[in-house]
């Protein structure tokens, strides 16, 4: 309230006057309310997490009711603005309004993060380099990134990696995504003695009748134990060769059974790997066969298709001077019959598929000296290790919007290992250890399906053919959030001319309804796009159309990342009527009251209105089309697009389109009307006595009706009559007549004139004497013609000589009595032939004689 100078207090207008000045007037004070959402984040250290919305709130005691969605864990009535402990990663949205609805409804949102993914990895296999094992292999579990450390020596190593240590003490940190960290030490050792062997004897001789057989012994002193021992003979020495005996530190040599040479004993400590070597000397003064041995597997049988090899015979000598023939034979393992002194009838190659130590046999067979050699076939069929690693969380091989692709790894820890991928569609075998999966890479599953495709890692040992194979199960979550968001469209639902710059309002309909999948799931805030030059927009949940066009409203799922789009036309309806034409002519006819206005539109003319704005002073229209004072001209106007006015001049109008607001504008220029005395006559020229047909084709502006005509023939004949009758004259004189022809209709006058021309007939007389003696007078033969086109003349003497021929196309001849050469012919009677055509169309042909004198 305002205090007044004398003590009064006005208060509300109309209510004024002294009252106590203890008065106090309460208008209402407006309720305020502001909302800042803070949060507490999930850590590495801790797994705790808060929110709190940060309600300012003026009064401070004033009433409100939160609605959330979703609704957080924890919160339990319409009040709390805050929690602690257990809240599930996700967006949370809370719309708080007040208990009196004074304030703004105030809508905040906050996110709550998922806790970082604590470090978990191990080292493995921590063991000492050996002369087995030069450098170690270290495996690292988890999805982190690396970094060792041995001294001031400092390697990193990506997610999943082998990484090669030499000997020392490490010190690994992990980091995963997370940004959580962890250490792990540990140390690398060294074992590399070599063992400490000795044989005895050094050398011996045999012979190949020799029934004792030479043994030779090794011995070690360090180590003792965990030691196999390995005798190579001369026929498949070190390196690469076949040892004849295996895990046994005493081999005994019979005489012609394997040949004299070096043969070396292989002492190998199991623990470490490390070899020692020691040799012995085979002497003999007999000849006993030479040959190599060769096996197509590597002296061992695997798996299909190496589970069996081919022992073959290489380049078998005899030793003999002169040589002898050689020939062959197998003992398979554990055999146990009687040997043949020899020869045998076997081949330089056997295949088999049987593991154990097998004998090959050459003898010689001049002296039956045998050489023989132990080959030991080892069975190999172990499978390949194999490792499979994605770039998918740990146990989450699910594909997603947000994810559509990740790599999938091969390895093996087995040497000599190839890395192939089976997969299901394309090339089924991909000879490589990654394989990119994702979306074209599948096959083509429904979106609804949250199965992938099946991807099979095969990890073959190319030494033994053996496979181990992992099936890799591949997910998929493209589930968009609906099959195609609605929107609504509200009023008007198109551009019209009469929106100004109002827009048509387009709403989200029922396109919150999610089904993605997961407990996560919501759309994220919507994403509006229109024609340009439209803005697009994001988070709200309705968008103006200014334009027409295409407009497209998209969702997305949360959970998964997966959009959907739905689409609606805004139809453009500011297209104005269209003329045929924007300027017409019209006329008011001779003895009109009125002309005819017709405005041609193309297109559709529902709802369309016409009315004349500019026309002339006291021009009269039917039906009424003019606007009227203070009534809307534009819904006013006629429905009807032929209107009649009663004055020339010129009319403009418009042509308004009351359905959509839109209009164009049009002009008519109407003309006075006249008349036009017109007639045909047939025919205007020829030969009397003439009759000429006479048509009246009179016409005025716009028809020929009451058209008053008056005739005069030019003959002295006249005649009265009305447009499009035919009359005629005839004309008996030879001569030219003007015929005239007056017509009228109301004050519309005209006249049209024609001349007829008549001429005379044709004729031809021909004279009997002439006188060509040069005093003037008849000096000429010269007819008597008229209106001939053609004539043509021939003289003879009363012998019957030609003595003259002419022709002439100017209608006569003229004879000066001279014969063809120029001389005057004498006096005499003398007969011609005379031909003519006559204009009018008869033909002459006439015979006689002429007399000349002089």
């Amino acid at each position: 309230t305002e205090m007044t100078s004398n003590g009064a207090t006005q208060g509300a207008v109309g209510q004024t006057g002294p009252v106590s000045s203890t008065f106090i007037s309460f208008l209402p004070i407006g309720q305020a309310l502001t909302a800042t959402p803070t949060t507490t984040q999930a850590s590495c250290t801790s797994t705790a997490n808060a929110f709190n919305l940060g309600l300012t709130l003026n009064p401070p005691g004033l009433s409100y009711t939160i609605t959330w969605s979703p609704i957080p864990a924890g919160v339990v009535n319409f009040t709390q603005s805050s929690g602690t402990g257990g809240i599930s990663p996700g967006v949370y949205n809370a719309t708080i309004i007040t208990a009196g609805g004074c304030a703004v409804p105030v809508t905040a949102s906050f996110a709550i993060n998922a806790a970082p993914a604590p470090l978990n990895f191990s080292v493995s296999p921590s063991y000492s380099v050996t002369c087995t094992n030069s450098v170690v292999f270290v495996s690292l579990n988890g999805v982190n990134n690396y970094t060792w450390t041995k001294g001031g020596s400092t390697q990193t190593g990506p997610t999943g990696s082998f990484t090669t240590l030499d000997v020392g003490t490490w010190t690994v940190t992990g980091v995963n995504p997370s940004g959580c960290s962890g250490t792990q030490t540990f140390a690398i050792g060294q074992n590399t003695a070599v063992p400490q062997n000795s044989v005895n004897p050094a050398f011996q001789a045999i012979t190949c009748a020799s029934a004792t057989p030479v043994t030779f012994s090794g011995t070690c002193t360090n180590p003792t134990v965990n030691l196999q021992h390995d005798w190579y003979s001369p026929l498949n020495p070190l390196p690469g060769g076949v040892p004849i005996a295996t895990s046994n530190n005493t081999i005994s040599i019979l005489s012609g059974v394997v040949p004299p040479g070096v043969y070396t004993l292989q002492t190998t400590n199991l623990v470490n790997g490390c070899k020692a070597y020691k040799t012995v000397t085979v002497t003999s003064l007999d000849a006993w066969p030479t040959f190599g041995i060769n096996s197509s597997t590597n002296y061992s049988v695997g798996c299909s298709p190496l589970n069996q090899t081919t022992l073959s015979i290489i380049n078998p000598v005899s030793t003999q001077t002169p040589p002898a023939t050689c020939s062959f034979t197998f003992l398979p393992p554990g055999f146990g019959g009687t040997l043949a002194v020899g020869p045998y009838s076997g081949n330089t190659s056997t295949i088999t598929t049987l593991p154990g130590t097998w004998t090959v046999i050459v003898n010689d067979n001049s002296n039956n000296c045998k050489t023989y050699l132990s080959v030991p076939i080892i069975q190999n069929t172990v499978a390949p290790h194999v490792i499979v690693a994605t770039t998918a969380p740990t146990g989450n091989q699910t594909l997603t919007c947000y994810n559509p692709t990740l790599l999938a790894t091969g390895t093996s820890s087995t040497p000599n290992t190839q890395i192939n991928w089976l997969q299901p569609i394309g090339p089924p075998l991909v000879s490589t250890s990654t394989i990119l999966v994702g979306p074209g890479s599948g096959p083509n599953t429904s979106t609804t399906s949250l199965t992938y495709a099946n991807y099979t890692v095969v990890s073959t040992n190319t030494l033994n053919a053996c496979v181990t194979t992992s099936v890799v199960i591949i997910s998929q979550n493209f589930k968009p959030p609906v099959s195609s968001p609605t929107i609504s469209i509200g009023t008007p639902t198109a551009i019209y001319c009469t929106s100004g710059t109002s827009p048509v309002i387009l709403t989200t309909g029922s396109s919150t309804t999610t089904s993605g999948g997961g407990p996560l799931a919501f759309p994220v805030p919507y994403l509006w796009q229109g024609p340009s030059p439209q803005i697009d927009i994001t988070g709200s949940s309705s968008y103006g159309a200014f334009i027409a066009g295409i407009y497209s409203l998209t969702i997305r799922d949360n959970y998964n990342g997966c959009f959907s789009t739905g689409t609606i036309n805004v139809l453009d309806k500011t297209q104005p009527p269209v003329l045929t034409s924007p300027v017409d002519q019209s006329t008011v006819d001779c003895g009109s009251t009125k002309a005819l206005l017709l405005s041609a539109i193309t297109g559709a003319t529902t709802g369309l209105k016409y009315w004349y704005y500019n026309y002339p002073l006291g021009a009269a229209f039917s039906p009424t089309a003019a606007p009227i004072v203070n009534i809307n001209p534009f819904l006013s106007g006629t429905s009807s697009p032929s209107v009649s006015v009663s004055k020339s001049g010129i009319y403009q109008y418009v042509v308004s389109n009351t359905l959509t607001g839109c209009q164009t504008t049009g002009t008519f220029i109407v003309a006075d009307g006249d008349i036009t005395a017109q007639f045909t006559a047939n025919p205007i020229t020829g030969y009397a006595p003439l009759t000429v047909e006479f048509t009246n084709t009179s016409f005025s502006s716009l028809n020929t009706s009451s058209i008053m005509s008056v005739w005069s023939f030019g003959n002295g004949t006249t005649e009265t009559n009305t447009a499009n009758i035919t009359t005629s004259a005839t004309y008996n004189s030879p001569g030219s007549y003007t015929v005239m022809l007056f017509a009228s209709k109301g004050l519309c006058l005209d006249t049209m004139y024609q001349v007829i021309t008549v001429d005379i007939p044709s004729k031809l007389e021909v004279p009997n004497i002439f006188t060509p003696n040069g005093d003037g007078s008849n000096d000429i033969f010269f007819l008597k013609a008229a209106n001939l086109s053609d004539i043509s003349a021939l003289i003879f003497d009363r012998w019957g000589n030609k003595i003259y021929e002419t022709s002439s196309s100017t209608g006569n001849i003229a004879w000066d009595g001279k014969n063809a050469q120029g001389k005057e012919c004498a006096a005499g009677i003398y007969f011609y032939i005379i031909k003519a055509k006559g204009k009018d169309g008869p033909s002459y042909e006439t015979k006689g004689n002429v007399s000349l004198y002089r």
